[in-house]
């Protein structure tokens, strides 16, 4: 339900958890601070995982999804980022440039 999805995401973002998966989308919560999750450790950490699934949600998840595929079945892939002004669109974009640019 929809309150059910708003509870995980407030018990999630009050424990600096700002990222949240719904089945294959992952939703972002700008935690207007800084987070120690975006590290090169991170991008290895996804790049390198055998079951990304068994990973806390990331937007690194997210591209190392869209990089491995990319590879496998050479075709062009896509990442949607959406939200409303000040949701952090801008910041999760050069995260999914950084990692790219890591890999």
């Amino acid at each position: 339900t929809d309150a059910a999805l708003l509870h995980t995401v407030r018990v999630r973002y009050a424990r600096d958890e700002v990222y949240t998966n719904i089945s294959r989308i992952v939703v972002a919560v700008n935690p207007f601070k800084p987070l120690s999750i975006y590290s090169n450790e991170y991008v290895d950490q996804y790049h390198n995982a055998s079951d990304r699934a068994s990973l806390p949600p990331h937007v690194f998840g997210v591209s190392a999804d869209a990089f491995v595929k990319l590879v496998e079945d050479q075709k062009s892939q896509a990442i949607l980022i959406s939200g409303e002004s000040g949701a952090g669109k801008t910041e999760s974009t050069k995260l999914v440039l950084l990692y790219a640019s890591e890999v």
